[in-house]
C-alpha cells in the first residue's frame, strides 16, 4: 500500500514529530507514562502545571493517535497510557533515562574527582532547580590540601570537554581550598552561601 507524500502523511514514517510536537503533549506523556492510575483529566493538567482545558486540547491528539485511552468514569473521563502502542514502549525507556540523567551527572563529577578533591558539591542554577539547557554546570571541588590546586584544576580543565560531549552541559569548576572557602563563607561571599 503506498501512502500519499506530504507533511499530513508523514506519522507512519516521523510520529515523533506528531507526538512531540507540543511542549504539552510531552508534560502529559511523562505524567501518564509513570502511572498505573487511571487519571482525570484535571489531575492530569494540574500535575503537568497546564490548565484544564489545555491538558484536554493536548490529550485529543495523543487519544486519536492510539497513545492514551479515555474511559467513561461517571459524567467525567479518566485517561491512561496506552502501554501497547510500540512508541509508548520507546517513551517509557527515554523517560526513564530523563529521570537517571541528574543521578548520571552527579556519578560521573563523584567518579572524575571523587579521588581527587576532598568534596565535590554542586551549586548555582541547577541546585535551585533554575537551570536552562544554556547554563553551566557549576561545581565547586574543595581541597583541605591547597598545594593539589593545580593537579585537580588539570582534571577539570580535561573534564569540561567529556561533560559537554556525553551530557550536553557546560562543566564550570572551581577549585578552592578549604580554608579560602570558609573566608569567603564568613564574608558571606553569595558564590559559596
Amino acid at each position: 500500500m503506498r501512502l500519499p507524500n506530504g507533511p499530513a502523511a508523514q506519522y507512519s514514517r516521523h510520529p515523533l514529530n506528531h507526538i512531540l510536537a507540543a511542549p504539552s503533549r510531552l508534560r502529559i506523556l511523562r505524567i501518564l507514562t509513570a502511572s498505573s492510575d487511571l487519571l482525570s483529566g484535571r489531575e492530569v493538567a494540574r500535575q503537568a502545571g497546564l490548565s484544564h482545558q489545555a491538558a484536554l486540547n493536548a490529550m485529543g491528539p495523543l487519544e486519536a493517535m492510539g497513545l492514551l485511552k479515555r474511559h467513561p468514569v461517571g459524567a467525567s473521563h479518566g485517561y491512561r497510557i496506552n502501554r501497547r502502542h510500540l512508541m509508548i514502549a520507546a517513551l517509557t525507556r527515554l523517560f526513564s533515562h530523563e529521570t537517571n540523567y541528574r543521578n548520571e551527572i552527579r556519578q560521573a563529577l563523584v567518579q572524575t574527582f571523587g579521588s581527587i578533591a576532598d568534596s565535590v558539591r554542586l551549586y548555582g542554577s541547577v541546585v535551585r532547580d533554575l537551570d536552562r539547557p544554556d547554563s553551566d554546570l557549576d561545581v565547586c571541588l574543595i581541597l583541605r590540601d591547597p598545594s593539589r590546586r593545580e593537579q585537580v584544576e588539570m582534571a577539570a580543565a580535561h573534564a569540561v570537554p567529556r561533560f559537554r560531549e556525553r551530557f550536553g552541559v557546560r562543566l564550570s569548576p572551581l577549585v578552592i581550598g578549604l580554608v579560602e572557602l570558609r573566608k569567603r563563607h564568613r564574608a558571606k561571599d553569595s558564590l559559596v552561601l
